[in-house]
């Protein structure tokens, strides 16, 4: 029989707390090109070619992406495996590529459909005073039209709060209720500035983290091509703002990520930008604290 060497082992590290990080400042709130979004790119008739790069815009200074919105827009039935890339430069220096593979089907009510293909990107970054573009193709084939908008940081990546997983103590829940077919009702502002807040919730029964927002489901958010949205706390004129995130051609669930922080006492608030001076209606997840 062979018996194990007894030996000591050194103690095994410490290990950090967990944390979570969350927003709570008016760098944490993001920007979005174009500055009159959305930019349309088009895909080459050939399978799998790219077409033309669409310039978005130059920022005067860094700009480290956090989201993408982007919209597929056909009216074939099909499954569509689409690509938009981004770059930025006059040597087109890659610098994200987002993809998605789903059906597409026309029940004869309209001609144009819409495939949200909105999703979170790894914070990378751009050079100031670097254009950015974006290209598109299909692996089909054919000539397909996308709306993109980017939502990112100006000037670099914020320093995010950090609280303990464990904070985390109640349940996840809506405003202005779980099951209501309320909403929030904002005004935007003219030429893609910022309405004023509206009310959430004021005062914040106890601490929270904003989570999401949803536009509520109606024929004008399947229309809109994009309406911003922030996230801010504080009094009626005077708030801080701390998250940005865009919803069009669509209603469903848009993540703030990280979330915002909102401590017990505080006024909660939204507000929304267009083109024009319109009524957006949204709904707002938090996370009990």
């Amino acid at each position: 029989m062979v018996t194990e060497l007894l030996r000591s082992r050194p103690a095994a590290p410490v290990a950090a707390a967990a944390g979570l990080l969350v927003r709570r400042g008016a760098a944490c709130a993001e920007v979005f090109l174009p500055a009159a979004p959305p930019a349309t790119v088009t895909s080459a008739a050939g399978q799998s070619q790219f077409g033309a790069w669409v310039n978005l815009g130059t920022p005067a200074q860094q700009l480290v992406l956090n989201y993408t919105h982007i919209v597929n827009r056909s009216s074939a039935a099909d499954l569509m495996d689409s690509t938009v890339e981004l770059a930025y430069g006059n040597a087109y220096t890659p610098l994200d590529a987002m993809r998605e593979i789903a059906p597409f089907f026309n029940p004869g009510q309209t001609t144009a459909w819409y495939l949200p293909l909105s999703m979170m990107c790894l914070p990378v970054g751009s050079p100031a005073g670097q254009a950015i573009y974006a290209r598109a193709a299909t692996v089909q084939g054919g000539v397909c039209a996308y709306e993109v908008i980017l939502l990112g940081w100006l000037g670099g990546l914020p320093a995010f709060d950090t609280i303990p997983l464990a904070a985390i103590a109640g349940p996840g829940r809506w405003y202005p209720a779980n099951a209501s077919i309320a909403t929030i009702d904002t005004n935007t502002g003219t030429g893609w500035t910022y309405g004023a807040g509206f009310t959430v919730v004021n005062p914040a029964p106890n601490d929270l983290l904003v989570a999401g927002m949803e536009a509520r489901a109606d024929t004008t958010h399947v229309l809109d091509p994009g309406t911003m949205w922030q996230v801010g706390y504080g009094p009626a004129g005077s708030e801080t703002w701390c998250a940005t995130l865009t919803m069009g051609r669509t209603w469903c669930e848009r993540w703030v990520w990280p979330p915002v922080l909102v401590k017990a006492g505080e006024r909660l608030a939204v507000r929304s930008a267009y083109s024009a001076v319109v009524s957006r209606r949204c709904r707002v997840k938090v996370y009990d604290l």
